[in-house]
């Protein structure tokens, strides 16, 4: 993490993780609209359902201990993966 801080600087760095969050927060806000609640309300870039385990080929999620879906939104998940991964989920589960 320091060596991409000194590669990035902090306005870099700080526009990365914003970029997760937003990400993130537009994820959560897509994947309740079917009616799938967060499991917690996130301060990192990590979110998580109430949501059945299945989810359409060819998307592979993990699941937390308590059995939540749990989705990491790391600088490489840009927006049109979330977008496509929400309608995926909103076409498997109509």
């Amino acid at each position: 993490a320091l060596a991409v801080l000194d590669y990035l600087g902090m306005e870099g760095m700080e526009a990365v993780v914003q970029g997760c969050m937003n990400n993130t927060w537009r994820l959560i806000e897509g994947i309740e609209t079917f009616g799938f609640p967060r499991a917690v309300t996130p301060d990192v870039n990590v979110a998580t359902f109430n949501a059945p385990k299945k989810v359409p080929y060819p998307w592979r999620v993990s699941c937390t201990r308590k059995g939540h879906l749990r989705i990491v939104c790391m600088p490489h998940v840009h927006r049109d993966i979330i977008e496509k991964f929400i309608r995926d989920i909103g076409e498997h589960h109509a």
